[in-house]
């Protein structure tokens, strides 16, 4: 599951501050009272350099699209954590490197990663959440793009197997072709996958 990107020291005061370095990407917010189980009112101020944006999360449960309203409902949850990718084909005419990012596809839905600048070795630490029906025996696919201007340019993709349900397992795959996994391109994505049988288990 995704790890805490950073904490306050957990004390009884009406107002906390942290600051944080963070890298581009997704976080969540999560306040908490002092004593467990006592309900209450907070006051959010998000501070940053860049431009950023924010909602408030409402819903316990993920919003089933209407076009599956006649299928089961979703009952598991699948984490995928896209690590790095290594060794990536030059992309640069001048210098060497490349700007690579990387989707994360399953069942439909679909998740990218930041867009690492200026190399063929890019460390992600990048996390997603699925919510699947049957994630025993199916698996999640990972592409790798390179980031362009005018039109981004593939790279290869991997599809890693689920396994089985609580454990966690690091994959490190050589990327392929589309739909042609004979067909080995330069370059390896590390990616860890687990997944849970309840949605509510983490």
């Amino acid at each position: 599951m995704p790890q805490s990107a950073g904490n306050v020291t957990f004390t009884n005061s009406r107002s906390v501050f942290g600051k944080f370095e963070l890298s581009e990407g997704r976080y969540v917010c999560i306040p908490s009272t002092f004593k467990p189980g006592v309900q209450g009112s907070y006051l959010l101020r998000v501070f940053t350099e860049h431009a950023s944006s924010g909602k408030e999360l409402v819903k316990e449960s993920l919003k089933v699209p209407s076009w599956r309203c006649c299928t089961s409902q979703y009952n598991s949850l699948v984490s995928v954590k896209v690590n790095s990718v290594n060794s990536l084909p030059n992309q640069n005419l001048v210098s060497e490197g490349a700007d690579p990012y990387c989707i994360v596809k399953m069942e439909g839905q679909q998740s990218r990663t930041p867009t690492i600048k200026d190399t063929l070795t890019a460390t992600f630490d990048s996390s997603h959440v699925f919510f699947t029906k049957r994630p025993a025996g199916s698996s999640v696919k990972v592409e790798v793009w390179d980031y362009n201007l005018v039109k981004d340019k593939f790279l290869g993709e991997v599809n890693v197997p689920c396994g089985k349900a609580g454990e966690a397992r690091v994959h490190t795959l050589k990327l392929h072709e589309r739909k042609e996994e004979s067909k080995q391109l330069s370059g390896t994505v590390s990616v860890t996958v687990e997944w849970f049988d309840d949605c509510t288990s983490r």
